[in-house]
């Protein structure tokens, strides 16, 4: 790394930086035009023998508009990895405090996810424990932990709730998002969910049908980067030959995928190993299961991949029962999941009771779930704008809820015609 003076036609401007709002360039015109350049701009070497700006573009482009011919740049190594290229820009605007408050959140999710590709996530306390952490990010950056956190929530929320990039400030876009031990309460949010949802409801529709992905969750999850959803929701065959139990229903039970009681622990047992890999460090993992006669292989196996879990499962509260021997059993009108988290996750519906109300619903699978209990189940856990995998879409309903509260998901499934459904339903929604 050297400093010397190039040529301004040697300078281009690069592609994909975070910096959008360039300020008063006119005011750093007369500045630069008065005193000179008292801070060199930042570049590296291409490889067709002009130079790439690394921080400095508004520098440049006053200087441009002054129509110097050079100007003092600190060169960098060409081979410059695009972390570092992140982390010298954040901390170069950050110390010139010109830096929008929402390109400073979104630079700083992105040098947290490049690291958190590069080193994978930090299971464990231990002083020399492998991995990275919010803390790790914090400390790089000369911040403390709640900061980069709050910093890091707030770009996640751009994307789903545009609105609070209107706000003055940091600040005052967190106020908007938080709410008080429910974030969910917060009126902003709600109106700017509707108000998008109304603004383009074809883009709406057309995200829902491309978060359903036909294909093989174990195939396809292979190409997704480690730990990249805050919340993993895992509603899968429940190898208790369903076929049988529903065999007079007829809904949609000739696409379904029963696993068989006897493959049920090492499918379970694949299952949690893919989704412990691409959960986030401090994510949530919603299972669903048939507590007669899987309960203990399920919850045995949570707490074999070290998720933070207790015996006790949350409950879907059906109005009505079933039982298959009336003579024998009571109707059964719950249906539990376990939910299980990592490190500092914590509930976002504070209080919230382990039980959940919902009707089922008309649907072309015979195991959905209605999109109105999954609302109220991903409410209960993660923010807007939080990201949601789905290994077994099936009838797609937590996509449908994750996207009307303003969350991204994404879910697979190997049935053609449920996919197809589902598709029906999307375009029959009423926005």
């Amino acid at each position: 790394m050297n400093q010397q003076k190039i040529k301004m036609k040697q300078i281009k401007p690069p592609l994909g930086r975070a910096r959008v709002n360039y300020g008063d360039v006119a005011s750093l015109k007369q500045s630069m035009q008065d005193v000179g350049l008292i801070n060199p701009i930042t570049v590296r070497p291409t490889d067709d023998g002009m130079y790439e700006i690394i921080a400095g573009e508004r520098r440049w482009r006053a200087a441009h508009s002054l129509e110097w011919e050079e100007i003092d740049a600190v060169i960098l190594p060409a081979d410059i990895g695009e972390l570092d290229q992140k982390v010298i820009e954040l901390h170069e605007n950050l110390m010139r405090k010109d830096f929008d408050w929402v390109e400073e959140v979104r630079l700083k999710k992105k040098i947290h996810d490049l690291q958190m590709q590069k080193h994978g996530a930090k299971t464990s306390t231990a002083k020399d424990a492998k991995g990275w952490s919010m803390r790790e990010t914090a400390a790089m950056l000369g911040e403390s932990v709640a900061n980069v956190s709050r910093d890091i929530k707030l770009a996640d929320m751009l994307d789903s709730v545009p609105e609070i990039a209107q706000a003055d400030n940091k600040a005052k876009a967190f106020r908007i998002v938080q709410g008080a031990a429910d974030v969910f309460k917060s009126q902003e949010i709600e109106a700017a969910i509707k108000a998008n949802i109304k603004k383009d409801p074809s883009n709406l529709k057309q995200k829902l049908v491309d978060s359903y992905i036909l294909g093989d969750f174990f195939k396809e999850a292979k190409k997704l980067p480690d730990h990249q959803f805050d919340l993993i929701e895992i509603d899968p065959p429940y190898g208790i030959d369903l076929g049988e139990q529903k065999k007079n229903s007829g809904i949609g039970m000739s696409e379904y995928n029963e696993v068989s009681r006897n493959d049920y622990e090492s499918f379970i047992k694949d299952v949690l190993r893919e989704c412990n890999r691409l959960l986030k460090e401090n994510g949530w993992l919603l299972m669903w299961f048939a507590p007669e006669p899987h309960q203990e292989t399920v919850y045995n196996m949570l707490r074999l991949f070290k998720f933070n879990v207790r015996r006790l499962p949350a409950y879907w509260v059906k109005p009505n029962g079933q039982t298959n021997a009336p003579a024998l059993y009571l109707a059964n009108n719950v249906e539990p999941f376990y939910y299980a988290r990592r490190g500092n996750a914590r509930l976002k519906k504070q209080g919230h009771i382990a039980t959940f109300t919902g009707t089922k619903e008309p649907s072309f699978h015979p195991t959905a779930k209605p999109v109105e209990l999954m609302k109220e189940i991903l409410t209960t856990f993660v923010d807007v704008g939080s990201s949601i995998l789905v290994p077994f879409a099936g009838s797609g309903n937590t996509l449908i809820a994750a996207r009307m509260m303003g969350m991204n998901a994404i879910g697979y499934d190997l049935s053609e015609y449920y996919r197809s459904e589902y598709i029906k339903k999307v375009e029959a929604i009423d926005v």
